[in-house]
């Protein structure tokens, strides 16, 4: 009792395929997010990208 089990990420089919708002191909596998700055109503932008995209963005840090 009170032992918490180790989460576990299921991998499979996602539930959604959304677009990488940057190559515009279907996501076949879990990408990345990338959130934009918050607008004067801190709203803001979301996009959505694949694995390719995400390591592409990633490495001109």
């Amino acid at each position: 009792m009170g032992s918490n089990p180790t989460p576990r990420i299921i991998r499979g089919d996602m539930a959604i395929r959304p677009i990488c708002d940057k190559c515009k191909k279907e996501l076949e596998d879990f990408g990345g997010i990338l959130f934009g700055p918050p607008d004067e109503n801190n709203k803001v932008e979301k996009f959505h990208l694949c694995r390719e995209c995400y390591e592409e963005i990633i490495g001109s840090f």
